[in-house]
């Protein structure tokens, strides 16, 4: 579809509306970022004004149009081509037709009956024009009625309409996904335009380009909440219990009555976190708990009839937190992640979600999102919403992918309703977090200790330079420090053993070295390696640093060779592999093993790290053989 402008007469003064032209309208036309390009250069030149005058004032402001028109088009690669500016003769001249109207007069099928399916599928949600017209197709809707019917709802000021590609000073920016290095500009079959931007960042979603439009359309709140969470099937001991209702307080604060605003997009910014009104930090320990108590003022969210979205970086962790928050919550929990058909109930009046893996599940996925729903979706999901969720929870925040990453945490904000509530967790927050949450005026929550009271596991360290000689033939078994060996013969036999490795390259290498399974990232049956060391079927596991998060792993021990490489094994990647030992109640106690030709920085501040939580929770009362408490309570 393509876009030509008119000048329009409103109570605020003149301006410019960018309108659709239909494809049986044979008239001339320009992308849709041209279109609002050109909008942007009258605003700047001050010509829309005169395009509703008379005499001289009225030819000057037509010539000065004609003008910028022919310059935009040379700079776009369309030569001088025809005038796309509509303007009305004389000074009258009152906006064109609306898209409803051209709707009715263009669409095959009743505008009326798409405009409520239309407005249901982009609740909270972003969609490419493609997208509209894949997502038409499956529900055998017409699919140029369904983009009018997008129209019309932008015209109605319910939805909203971008390039999903547009000029920003003369620089492209993907609105998508706020991305500006990669987009290219390259020759277009479906506009003519010899240099439509592309965005490259965001293009396993689908393309996104200059000559598309990006509809979006906010979430709301349930008018009357019907949301009634029966009790929890787990306790907390008395730190997840203050923490948890906490959480529950802020969330009754600032979820209540959310007022109207303005919001924000997610643009590009050096710190989007930094002026973000609503929103907490929780540092909490590994196998404190803090999913099940985010779950608490989830489940008050969803109470108050607001959207939630719990974000995780992983898929791994998704499925778990996913299958935590069904026990509680229900078959309402929706699941989301990339090249994969969301899970959960079917939302009435929507067709049945592709099938897993298809392209048509990782790009059209999904429908709107309902209020009092709770989406549990990895963090690039988070890209195809919209001023969809009052509450966000984003977990392991430090994590990677989402660590460094802007266009996740544009992303992230942008999925937030204005004046919503912002929960971020983590058990290594480190300075950049920390400096956030100060500037925010974020309330850092503390949760030093685990909810079995005991302490958390302080690594032992072993370094020696048979190690380096480890590590350039890492494959050979011969190769293997005897103290290693002596390390694993000493270990209870009946306990799992985890040992991470820093690449996937050297973990398959230290796999054939200790003949036992490996796990990565690249591994083909990783899923159900994963399931079986989590069953107890396969006692040993060499396992990229792909593991060190959200997953738990009852009696285990764990190995951390080469833990010397900081590139890769940080303070907060080291913390995290030390934190699956000890996490069940059962078996609260575990060995962790640092292994490294030299003692770096990184492995002294993940041990001081521990050794002062442990310290904080035990001057708190929150250990069980505290002087001051009996502890937390073991559930």
């Amino acid at each position: 579809m393509r876009y030509r402008l008119v000048p329009v007469l409103q109570e605020g003064g003149p301006r410019v509306v960018v309108r659709p032209v239909p494809d049986e309208v044979h008239r001339c036309g320009l992308p849709l970022f041209a279109a609002h390009e050109a909008a942007r250069q009258l605003a700047r030149y001050r010509c829309v004004g005169g395009l509703f005058r008379g005499g001289l004032a009225g030819w000057v402001a037509r010539a000065r149009t004609r003008w910028l028109t022919r310059r935009l088009l040379r700079g776009l690669g369309y030569g001088r081509g025809d005038l796309y500016v509509d303007w009305p003769e004389g000074a009258g001249g009152g906006p064109a037709a609306s898209p409803r109207q051209q709707a009715d007069q263009w669409a095959e099928a009743s505008v009326e009956a798409v405009v409520d399916q239309v407005a249901e599928a982009l609740t909270g949600r972003l969609y490419l024009e493609d997208e509209l017209v894949q997502w038409a197709r499956r529900h055998g809707l017409s699919a140029q009625a369904v983009v009018m019917a997008a129209e019309a709802l932008v015209a109605e000021g319910k939805a909203c309409r971008w390039p999903a590609v547009e000029l920003q000073g003369g620089r492209p920016l993907c609105r998508r996904c706020g991305a500006r290095q990669a987009v290219v500009r390259e020759a277009c079959v479906r506009c003519g335009c010899r240099a439509c931007p592309r965005c490259l960042t965001c293009a396993a979603m689908g393309f996104a380009t200059g000559c598309q439009a990006l509809y979006a359309m906010p979430a709301g709140r349930a008018r009357e909440p019907s949301f009634q969470p029966p009790n929890a099937p787990y306790s907390l001991g008395r730190a997840q219990q203050s923490l948890a209702a906490r959480l529950v307080q802020l969330v009754d604060r600032h979820l209540q009555e959310i007022p109207p605003g303005s919001g924000r997009d997610g643009r590009p910014g050096e710190d989007p976190f930094a002026n973000l009104p609503h929103g907490c930090l929780v540092w909490a320990v590994t196998g404190a708990g803090k999913t099940e108590v985010a779950l608490q003022a989830v489940a008050r969210a969803l109470q108050l009839g607001w959207p939630v979205a719990f974000a995780v970086p992983r898929r791994d962790v998704a499925q778990e937190v996913a299958r935590r928050a069904r026990q509680w919550l229900g078959d309402g929990v929706e699941l989301r992640m990339g090249r994969a058909a969301p899970q959960g109930r079917p939302v009435p009046g929507v067709a049945a979600p592709a099938e897993e893996g298809s392209p048509e599940a990782a790009r059209t996925q999904g429908t709107g999102v309902e209020p009092g729903r709770l989406v549990v979706a990895t963090t690039h999901q988070l890209l195809r919403f919209y001023r969809a969720f009052g509450l966000v929870v984003l977990d392991e925040a430090d994590a990677y992918p989402f660590r460094d990453n802007p266009v996740l945490e544009q992303a992230a904000l942008r999925a937030l309703q204005p004046g919503g509530l912002l929960v971020v967790m983590t058990a290594t927050p480190g300075r950049l977090w920390l400096a956030r949450a100060r500037r925010a005026g974020w309330p850092v929550l503390v949760l030093p200790a685990r909810f079995h009271g005991h302490p958390l596991p302080v690594p032992e360290v072993w370094v020696h330079r048979e190690m380096a000689a480890w590590q350039r033939e890492p494959d050979r078994p011969d190769r293997v420090p005897a103290r290693i060996r002596e390390w694993l013969q000493a270990r209870d036999p009946g306990r799992r053993l985890l040992v991470f490795a820093p690449t996937v390259g050297l973990a398959e290498a230290v796999g054939r070295a200790l003949r036992v399974p490996v796990c990565h990232s690249r591994h083909p049956d990783r899923a159900r390696t994963v399931q079986a060391f989590l069953q107890g079927r396969m006692p040993v596991l060499v396992s990229s640093p792909l593991l060190e998060r959200g997953l738990t792993f009852p009696g285990v021990d764990v190995l951390v060779v080469f833990a010397d490489w900081e590139g890769i094994f940080d303070e907060a990647a080291l913390v995290q592999m030390a934190g699956r030992c000890g996490r069940s109640p059962q078996d609260p106690a575990g060995r962790v093993l640092l292994a490294a030709s030299r003692f770096s920085h990184a492995m002294r501040a993940a041990c001081r790290h521990l050794a002062s939580m442990n310290r904080q929770a035990q001057q708190l009362g929150f250990l069980r053989d505290a002087s001051r408490g009996q502890g937390a309570e073991v559930v």
